[in-house]
């Protein structure tokens, strides 16, 4: 990977961050984003310290981060919950194979002599 020097722009200072070149426009956006936390706080407290603002900008951020892994956390667990249920029905299935298996189904909808074919999903 080829790093290099790249200038980027936050709160009128120039900061050097050691980088892809190719991904310039990225680090330009990361900066941004920075400033943009940092003006957004400036704007809603009555610190004027530059250094303040960067700190409280950084746990901003840091807990829109924490907030998202926990979130993408919470998803997941829901879908693990999914596949256990489904493992469990085909366990079930597997052990007496007579046995019904729910199914939802839609209806079929016909138009003019063509049937829509149903859909089906295990519940």
């Amino acid at each position: 990977m080829i790093e290099d020097k790249i200038p980027v722009q936050i709160f009128g200072q120039t900061y050097e961050i050691l980088g892809n070149p190719t991904e310039t426009l990225y680090y330009s956006s990361l900066a941004r984003y920075v400033e943009d936390k940092m003006k957004e706080i400036m704007h809603h407290t009555n610190v004027v310290s530059t250094q303040k603002v960067a700190v409280l900008a950084a746990l901003n951020i840091t807990d829109e981060l924490f907030r998202d892994r926990e979130n993408k956390t919470l998803g997941g667990k829901s879908a693990d919950k999914k596949i256990e249920d489904l493992l469990k029905k085909l366990e079930d299935a597997v052990r007496d194979p007579n046995a019904p298996v729910p199914v939802k189904t839609k209806t079929a909808v016909i138009h003019h002599d063509q049937t829509v074919p149903q859909e089906l999903e295990l519940i």
